[in-house]
């Protein structure tokens, strides 16, 4: 089920032969990298903020790669569709990655009292902000 809230990111992202996600598909998961592929895309379609694909022209992620990521809508509110009707490229290699290199990275990093950090989105790091900054404001008056 696409853009399910529960759903905040996928574990694949489908890819079509043929326009508006139609014709020979085929899906890649977030659980192994694909360094020998063969497949022509012109759509493709996947869900979550918290990953995007890296797909390359050439075998074993040589090449020029193209980078899909999570849609600007998506990014904010912090899941749905993301999809393209008519993006065509010969794919050769993919793989999952945290975020798009032209992206910004919408993560913080945290460290505990044992020296292991931990990644907090965005929006958790922005709430822990203002929630501090009205705190000092009301402590003030």
């Amino acid at each position: 089920m696409y853009g399910n809230q529960n759903l905040s990111d996928s574990s694949s992202i489908t890819v079509y032969n043929g326009k508006t996600l139609e014709g020979p598909e085929w899906t890649f998961n977030t659980s192994s990298n694909f360094s020998n592929v063969n497949a022509y895309m012109q759509s493709y379609i996947f869900t979550g903020s918290e990953t995007s694909w890296l797909l390359y022209d050439e075998y074993n992620y040589n090449g020029t790669p193209t980078c899909l990521g999570p849609s600007e809508t998506v990014q904010i509110i912090g899941f749905g569709i993301t999809f393209s009707w008519n993006k065509s490229l010969s794919i050769k290699s993919i793989r999952p990655t945290s975020y798009c290199p032209s992206e910004p990275e919408l993560t913080t990093t945290e460290s505990d009292s044992s020296g292991v950090s931990s990644l907090k989105s965005w929006k958790e790091a922005s709430f822990g902000i203002v929630a501090a900054l009205a705190v000092y404001l009301w402590l003030r008056n």
